[in-house]
């Protein structure tokens, strides 16, 4: 009776360690792929013709390795934004390709498994929150009330991890260059949000730095 329950105790823990290496692996592959779709966006956010030809050139072959990773809903989420940066890179439209990018990146974000990650999804959205709010601004017409959703994003992720953070300055400057978002947005300001989506950007290096050290 001993044997088979250590025999059983023994497969439980091998199944454990074997679904938490396939979930390591698995966000390995979204990492991989999300990096690609936030290059984009900085590409076209900076109308660098090259660089978005090049990526988006290569991701018709990504999503193809994605397709046993992500659920059926984001590969077809996925697959679309590519059509429609591809006509939107015809007609050298950079804001929308950039748009689109952010929102395919967010879109791969949102399946990440968090039982294995050191640094928490929220700061992933966070990055998505500041890349967001600089695409919406490269808009011919910004549109405040998806920017007012996104900066409410920005918040409530925050709100969901400030407490893990023990270093006091870096907790005030995220604090201060949240409550900076919602200002520029309520009250649209342009230059402001630029700049508020910037620190964040700038910041969520920072987290990132913390939470890995952490």
């Amino acid at each position: 009776m001993k044997v088979n329950i250590f025999f059983l105790s023994g497969l439980f823990a091998l199944k454990i360690l074997s679904s938490s290496s396939m979930a390591q692996t698995n966000n390995t592959i979204l990492f991989d792929a999300m990096s690609h779709y936030e290059d984009l966006t900085e590409y076209a956010l900076d109308q660098d013709k090259k660089g978005i030809e090049q990526t988006i050139k290569s991701l018709d072959e990504l999503v193809g390795k994605l397709k046993n990773v992500l659920s059926k809903k984001a590969i077809q989420n996925l697959s679309e934004n590519i059509e429609k940066m591809k006509i939107a890179k015809d007609n050298a439209d950079f804001p929308k390709i950039a748009l689109y990018a952010v929102d395919s990146y967010k879109a791969i974000s949102e399946e990440l498994d968090t039982s294995t990650l050191k640094i928490p999804k929220e700061v992933v959205i966070l990055d998505y929150v500041g890349f967001k709010l600089l695409a919406l601004l490269k808009q011919q017409n910004v549109d405040w009330s998806l920017a007012k959703i996104t900066s409410n994003e920005g918040v409530s992720q925050w709100e969901n991890i400030k407490a893990q953070i023990s270093d006091k300055p870096l907790r005030d400057v995220v604090n201060t260059a949240i409550q900076g978002m919602q200002v520029a947005v309520n009250s649209k300001n342009m230059d402001m949000l630029r700049f508020a989506a910037q620190v964040d950007l700038d910041l969520v290096d920072l987290l990132e730095g913390y939470f890995e050290k952490k």
